[in-house]
């Protein structure tokens, strides 16, 4: 499992809610980790849920506790293909800023 994959999982406990391992991460340097900013980007999506999405749970009396946005650090070199998902990750809900 990539280290983003394990960012982006959640489970649901019968007492606390939605949780996230290490959920009050504010920072996040994946400058050296060789890692697709897709992977990256998948795991935003899980672990920074959609407005819709928080609605409907809090409609289901599920506790949802939403884990601070996100300083992130990327390695220097990008993929041919990070250049349409970079401007996607600068504009994610869970991107507090982008280096």
């Amino acid at each position: 499992m990539l280290f983003p994959d394990y960012l982006g999982q959640t489970r649901v406990d019968p007492g606390p809610g939605l949780s996230w391992p290490f959920p009050n991460l504010q920072e996040l340097d994946l400058s050296e980790l060789e890692c697709p900013l897709l992977k990256v980007f998948d795991m935003l999506n899980r672990r920074y849920l959609s407005s819709s999405d928080v609605q409907s749970m809090e409609d289901l009396d599920i506790l949802v506790n939403i884990p601070p946005k996100l300083d992130i650090r990327i390695r220097g070199t990008l993929e041919w293909d990070d250049d349409v998902i970079l401007p996607a990750l600068e504009n994610h809900r869970g991107v507090k800023s982008l280096q």
